[in-house]
C-alpha cells in the first residue's frame, strides 16, 4: 500500500511540470530515470520562486535531461538546471550541446563562459530572424527550385539554415522553410511533374542479392546470412568512442584521477587504437 501511494505521489509530480498521466506511469518503470527525474524536479525549485513555476518548456527539458544524461555527469546537472530554469537553455539542441560539453570537461570547476559558447545557451533566435534567413536562402536557390520544384534536394536548405542558425529551433526553421516553398512554389502535387522528370523517377531495381560463393570471393563476411563487407565493418569503428574518451561511456565511472590517468594513456598508445577482427574461414565441402 505504502509502494502504491509512493507511485501515486510520483505520478503527480511528473505531471505538475508537464508529462501526461500515460508517460508519468511510464516513467516509474525506469528507476534510474526516475529518481534522476525527481532530483532534477527538486533542484529547479531551489532556482525558482514559486514551485508552479515549472512550466511544461521547463519540464520538458528536465525530463530530457534526466534521459539523455550520463552518469559521469549528474553531478554537474545543477549547472545546467539552473540555465533551464533562467530560460537560457529554451531547446532539446542546447541542451544536447550542453551535455556533450560537459561529458568533453567533467572535472570542477566548470568554466561556465566556455560552456555558453559551446552551447549556444543565453542566445535567443527570433521568428524575424529565421524568416529573413530563409528567405534568403530561397532567393539564393531561386532558380533551381523554381525549375525542379519539390525535386529540389529541401534537406540541403534546410542544412544551410542550420548552419546559418545553429542554435534555432529546429521545429521553427523547418515550419518557416514549409510555409516560403509552399508560397513560391504552390502545393506539392506530383501531376506538375515535367514528361523528363517523369521518365526519370526511379524504375524497379533489378540488382540481385549476391552469392555466398561471390561475397566470399570479394572477401566479404557471411554473417546470420547476411554478407557484409569489411568496410561495412570497419564502418562500426565509427561507433566507438575517441581515444581517450572512455569516460564517455555510458556507466564509466569517474575518479579524481580519472583524466590524469587517461592523458598519461593517451602519451603512451600516440593517441591510436588497434582494432583486431577475427574471422571464420568458411568449412571447405568434404563431399
Amino acid at each position: 500500500m505504502a509502494a502504491s501511494t509512493e507511485s501515486e505521489t510520483r505520478v503527480a509530480l511528473f505531471q505538475s511540470i508537464g508529462l501526461n498521466e500515460q508517460k508519468a506511469r511510464e516513467t516509474l518503470k525506469n528507476q534510474d530515470v526516475t529518481r534522476l527525474l525527481e532530483t532534477n524536479i527538486n533542484e529547479a525549485r531551489k532556482f525558482l520562486p514559486q514551485e508552479n513555476q515549472i512550466t511544461k518548456p521547463i519540464g520538458n527539458l528536465l525530463y530530457a535531461l534526466a534521459t539523455k544524461s550520463k552518469q559521469q555527469i549528474h553531478h554537474l546537472h545543477k549547472y545546467l538546471i539552473k540555465y533551464i530554469c533562467e530560460e537560457k537553455i529554451k531547446n532539446d539542441l542546447q541542451l544536447t550541446a550542453a551535455i556533450q560539453y560537459l561529458l568533453t570537461n567533467p572535472k570542477e570547476p566548470i568554466d561556465q563562459k566556455a560552456l555558453e559558447e559551446n552551447a549556444g545557451i543565453g542566445v535567443t533566435v527570433t521568428p524575424e530572424e529565421i524568416e529573413r534567413t530563409i528567405e534568403e536562402i530561397i532567393k539564393q536557390n531561386k532558380t533551381n527550385l523554381l525549375e525542379q520544384r519539390y525535386d529540389f534536394p529541401i534537406g540541403t536548405l534546410l542544412g544551410e539554415a542550420r548552419k546559418r542558425l545553429p542554435w534555432a529551433d529546429g521545429k521553427a526553421v523547418k515550419a518557416e522553410m514549409d510555409v516560403q516553398l509552399l508560397d513560391l512554389l504552390g502545393p506539392n502535387d506530383p501531376s506538375t511533374k515535367t514528361t523528363t522528370q517523369k521518365q526519370n523517377t526511379a524504375k524497379p531495381s533489378t540488382t540481385k542479392a549476391k552469392p555466398a560463393a561471390a561475397a566470399a570471393a570479394n572477401n566479404d563476411v557471411q554473417e546470420n546470412g547476411e554478407t557484409h563487407s569489411y568496410s561495412d565493418l570497419s564502418g562500426e569503428a565509427l561507433n566507438f568512442h575517441k581515444p581517450g574518451e572512455n569516460y564517455k561511456t555510458e556507466g564509466y565511472i569517474m575518479t579524481p584521477k580519472t583524466m590524469d590517468l587517461l592523458k598519461e594513456h593517451l602519451k603512451k598508445t600516440g593517441g591510436k587504437v588497434y582494432i583486431k577482427i577475427f574471422i571464420q574461414a568458411p568449412l571447405k565441402n568434404r563431399s
